[in-house]
């Protein structure tokens, strides 16, 4: 899991050299949010519980990657790397588990309003993501927000909500869940408005 979190860093680092002569910028991101989990059935019935839905929390952080932060285009694309927590509340019993994945998200956005102080966008998340013994799809909407504070800084936020499947080994099936992204973007020097 090591190896394959430092591969997605240089990556992505490479990316980042390479977008110098790009219009661009990249920084670093923290998320959290709140869903839930659904178990397999036939697992879940055979393990003697009533309800197959358990409740998650998420806490994430990493690095991002836009294409036009600040710039006065209709389109951007986003990407985030990371690396997510979620953390399963089994009610009945007053345990929790934890699933730890690497996660690549990749937004498609849409500017409904660009200034030189703001830039709001929306558009379709799509998301993969895995663990030593996980793997998964997801995809939603979010709603973005980028917040010029100089030239060359802007903050950003992100809301969405993210409906994943998995293909693994383990009972889970599908998880839901909303959450809330804030990012430090460096932009370069043609990522002006």
């Amino acid at each position: 899991m090591r190896k394959l979190y430092v591969l997605l860093v240089v990556i992505f680092l490479l990316l980042c050299s390479a977008s110098g002569a790009l219009a661009t910028g990249v920084g670093f991101y923290g998320t959290v949010g709140k869903g839930t989990l659904k178990f397999e059935d036939d697992w879940w019935a055979s393990s003697g519980h009533d309800n197959s839905r358990e409740d998650t929390q998420i806490i994430g952080t990493g690095m991002v990657l836009d294409t036009a932060v600040a710039q006065n285009r209709i389109f951007n694309y986003r990407l985030n790397l990371g690396y997510e927590k979620l953390n399963i509340d089994f009610d009945e019993e007053n345990v929790r588990d934890r699933l730890e994945s690497v996660v690549i998200d990749q937004d498609f956005g849409l500017a409904v309003y660009k200034s030189d102080s703001a830039r709001i966008w929306f558009g379709p998340e799509q998301r993969i993501f895995f663990s030593h013994d996980e793997f998964g799809l997801g995809i939603g909407p979010v709603l973005g927000m980028n917040l010029h504070a100089s030239r060359e800084v802007s903050l950003a936020l992100k809301l969405g909500f993210l409906f994943s499947g998995f293909a693994s080994f383990s009972d889970y099936e599908k998880e839901s869940h909303a959450f809330l992204n804030l990012a430090i973007l460096f932009r370069s020097e043609g990522d002006q408005y």
